[in-house]
C-alpha cells in the first residue's frame, strides 16, 4: 500500500474511477491540477490506484457557490474535501480511512473544513467516514448537483443531470480525528 501526491500519469485512472462511481464527467482533468491551494493523494496497491481524495482550499465566497448559498458560513477560508473516491472493488476495506488519516497528518489544517456529501436513497456513503473525522453534519443543502455540476456530467444513478442531495458537513480546524 501506498499513499502519495499525484503525478499526471495517475489522472487517467483516477478519471475512471471517478467516472465508475459518480458518471461521466463528475470530475475532470482540470480538477486534478496540483498547486498551492490543491492536494490530491492516490492509495495505490502494486501500482494499480485504486483510490483518491481531492483537499483545496477555497475562499467564502466559493464555498457559498458551492452551497447555492444555501448554508451559513462564516470562515473567511475553508477547506474542502471536495472528493474522495475509491473503486468499486474495494469499497469497505479501510483505504478511505487511510487516505483521510495520511491527510490530516501531513497538512497544515488553517480553516474549517467543508464536505458535501452526496445523499441518494436516503443513504449518505461517507457520512459514517467524516463522522469518524470528527465533521458533523450541518445541514442538508438539497439538489445542488444538478445546477454545480460539469454541464457535460452523466448522473450514474439517474443517466442524466444529477438530482441527488447534498449535505454539507463541517469539522472545525481545531477538532482532532478520532480514527
Amino acid at each position: 500500500m501506498k499513499i502519495r501526491l499525484l503525478d499526471s500519469k495517475d489522472i487517467n485512472s483516477c478519471l475512471e474511477i471517478s467516472n465508475n462511481n459518480f458518471g461521466k464527467n463528475y470530475l475532470i482533468k482540470a480538477d486534478f491540477k496540483l498547486n498551492k491551494t490543491n492536494t490530491i493523494l492516490v492509495y495505490s496497491i502494486n501500482s494499480k490506484n485504486l483510490g483518491f481524495c481531492i483537499f483545496q482550499t477555497i475562499n467564502k465566497y466559493k464555498a457559498q457557490k458551492l452551497t447555492c448559498n444555501k448554508a451559513y458560513l462564516d470562515s473567511e477560508y475553508y477547506h474542502y474535501l471536495k472528493a474522495i473516491v475509491i473503486d468499486n472493488k474495494h469499497h469497505n476495506k479501510g483505504i478511505g480511512t487511510s487516505l483521510l488519516s495520511y491527510l490530516f497528518a501531513s497538512s497544515t489544517i488553517n480553516f474549517p473544513i467543508i464536505s458535501c456529501a452526496w445523499k441518494y436513497k436516503n443513504k449518505i456513503n461517507i457520512e459514517k467516514l467524516l463522522l469518524n473525522y470528527n465533521f458533523f453534519k450541518k445541514e442538508n443543502v438539497g439538489k445542488i448537483w444538478k445546477d454545480s455540476c460539469n454541464k457535460d456530467f452523466k448522473c450514474i444513478s439517474y443517466k442524466h443531470k444529477c438530482v441527488c442531495e447534498a449535505v454539507l458537513f463541517i469539522k472545525n480546524k481545531d477538532q482532532g480525528s478520532s480514527s
